[in-house]
Order: structure tokens, then C-alpha cells, then sequence
């Protein structure tokens, strides 16, 4: 579902943090850069003080030219962004700019928004942009930063926005009458998340709809 040309441009967390201009990645050179980057995304926008990105940066083990450092590694993203993300300096400290789909999270959360829109009246409609809202992911949000404590809360907020995404996916390929479409995509949530009740459903209903009542009946004696 997912293709690299979903990452032809723009700045990525849904997966390893990177960025991409022309269909490239662009090296940032090292964990810190990556550091940097994943938190200025994720406060996209907003004014992220020196002190914050420093403490992100190096926690506890702080080097004696932090700031300059700091300094040193806002200056080389610059140069890196990609067209519809600007660095700007704004005390106390740095604010990126994103330009709309600039990031891919934002991609993803816009896309996803509009199929909810359209599932009750456009299943069709709504797959589609399920299908490109789900383009967007490449591993785990912020990747190996994803249980730091900075990220963490967001990290788990896009992991349940991809899983409703999933789960939305196959209530729209029952509205469509793609039953064993659904009953593929349904079977693969259990397998991902069995303690959650809503895939077990939609898999159930799915089989039944499918013809398959004896499957159904196991399923939902499971």
C-alpha cells in the first residue's frame, strides 16, 4: 500500500525521521540531527524553546557548548528543508513552518479526516483516501524515538489514528459488498491487535456476509 513515492518530498516521522526532496533522501548526518528534526515536527509550527530542544538533544549529559551546538545543527537543517518548511529563529528559541502536506503526518491526518467524511455516503471515496492516509506510514511513529519522553504521548496518538484507519478500511469494504476484501483485512487486525474487540467483529460479520457461517460461528466462539 505503502510506495516510496509517497515520500517524494517533505519531512517524515510515520517511520524513520527523515527528509526527502525529488524523490531522495537527504543525509542530516547523524542521531542528534534526527533528534532535532523529529521534535521541531513534532511541534510544527509552534515556538520550541533552546532549553527544550537542548534537554531533548542530550538529557542529562549535556555538553559545556550545548547552545552553539544547538545553534550549529538548526543552521544545517536549514539548508536541508524542503520547499514548504522553513526554520525561523523566535525567542526563546526556533519555530518550523510548515507549508500543508509539507509533513507526512499531516498528510495522513488530513487524508484520514476526509474518509470518515465520506464513508457513510462515498464508501468508494473513503477507501481511497484510506488507502493514501495509510501511504504515509513506513514503520512506527518516530521510530526509534517513539518512547522518548517528549514523543511518546504523539507516538501513541498516530499509532491509534492508523489503527482506526485500518479498522475504517474494512467497515468501508462492507459497505461496498467486498466482503472477502474485508475478511483479508479484518483477519490481519486480529492478528496485529487481538485484545481489541472491534476487528473480531468486523471479521465475524464479514465471514457471515461472505457465506462462510461456519467460520463466523468459530470466530465468534473464539
Amino acid at each position: 500500500m505503502s510506495t516510496d513515492e509517497d515520500r517524494s518530498a517533505g519531512l517524515c516521522v510515520l517511520g524513520s525521521i527523515s527528509i526527502h526532496v525529488d524523490g531522495r533522501v537527504v543525509a542530516m548526518g547523524g542521531e542528534k540531527p534526527r533528534r532535532l528534526l523529529a521534535m521541531l515536527i513534532l511541534h510544527r509550527n509552534s515556538v520550541v524553546s533552546a532549553e527544550r530542544l537542548m534537554q531533548a538533544l542530550w538529557e542529562d549529559d549535556r555538553p559545556d557548548r550545548a547552545l552553539p551546538t544547538l545553534q550549529s545543527y538548526v543552521s544545517r537543517l536549514r539548508g536541508l528543508l524542503p520547499p514548504g518548511a522553513r526554520l525561523v529563529t523566535q525567542a526563546p528559541g526556533y519555530r518550523l513552518e510548515v507549508d500543508p502536506g509539507t509533513t507526512d503526518v499531516g498528510r495522513f491526518e488530513t487524508a484520514l479526516a476526509d474518509a470518515l467524511e465520506k464513508l457513510e455516503g462515498a464508501a468508494g471515496a473513503a477507501v481511497d483516501r484510506l488507502d493514501q492516509a495509510l501511504a504515509n506510514w513506513h514503520g512506527d511513529a518516530f521510530a526509534e524515538f517513539s518512547d522518548e519522553w517528549w514523543a511518546r504521548a504523539e507516538a501513541t496518538r498516530l499509532d491509534e489514528l492508523r489503527l482506526q484507519a485500518r479498522e475504517t478500511r474494512v467497515a468501508a469494504l462492507l459497505a461496498l459488498g467486498q466482503h472477502d476484501r474485508a475478511v483479508s483485512e479484518a483477519e490481519a487486525l486480529t492478528m496485529d491487535h487481538a485484545w481489541r474487540e472491534q476487528p473480531w467483529r468486523a471479521l465475524v460479520l464479514a465471514l457471515h456476509r461472505s457465506g462462510r457461517q461456519g467460520d463466523a460461528l468459530r470466530r465468534a466462539n473464539q
